[in-house]
């Protein structure tokens, strides 16, 4: 279980923590450069796994 932005507690999946996974180290370095310092959203599903319910917040301060 997380905790979103605005206190709504929910679930997230695993293919949006891990984000696109890179095919070579180049591409890994590319990923890591192209993401904000702040962090990024990715969605926070209700118990049914498909319904958004908020957002969370990976990364950042």
């Amino acid at each position: 279980m997380a905790t979103g932005v605005d206190g709504t507690e929910g679930y997230l999946l695993k293919k949006d923590m891990d984000g696109e996974l890179p095919k070579t180290p180049e591409e890994a370095i590319a990923i890591q450069n192209s993401r904000s310092p702040d962090g990024w959203d990715i969605p926070l599903y209700d118990k049914d796994g498909e319904t958004v319910i908020g957002v969370f917040h990976v990364g950042g301060d």
